[in-house]
C-alpha cells in the first residue's frame, strides 16, 4: 500500500463523530496550549452527543457541563487534576475528577 492510500484511510477514520468527541474530552489534548477546536470537531462532538443521548434536556445538561471542563472549574481545577492530565488515561482521569458531572 502506498502512503497516499494509508493517509486517505486514516483521514476518513479520524473524521467520525466519536473520534471528534474523544479528541475534545481527552484532557491530555484539551489543555495543551496549541489545542484547537474547529467547526468539524464541534459538529462531530454534537452529532455524537445526539446519537448517544436521546433526551434533549440531558443533552443540554451535558452541553452546559462542557463549559466547566473547558474552563477547568470545580474538580477539574485542582492541582492534582492538572498534573494528571497527561499522566492518567482519559478514562481514569474522568473517573478521578469528573464526579461533579455524572
Amino acid at each position: 500500500m502506498s502512503y497516499n492510500i494509508i493517509a486517505a484511510r486514516w483521514e476518513l477514520q479520524l473524521h467520525r463523530p466519536l473520534h471528534a468527541t474523544t479528541y475534545y474530552v481527552n484532557p491530555h489534548y484539551h489543555f495543551i496550549s496549541n489545542f484547537k477546536v474547529n467547526a468539524k470537531i464541534k459538529i462531530g462532538l454534537y452529532q455524537c452527543l445526539e446519537r448517544m443521548v436521546s433526551d434533549a434536556s440531558e443533552r443540554c445538561k451535558i452541553n452546559l457541563q462542557f463549559d466547566s471542563f473547558k474552563d477547568a472549574k470545580g474538580l477539574f481545577s485542582i492541582e492534582a487534576a492538572k498534573i494528571a492530565r497527561d499522566k492518567k488515561t482519559p478514562a481514569k482521569w474522568w473517573d478521578s475528577y469528573g464526579d461533579e458531572y455524572s
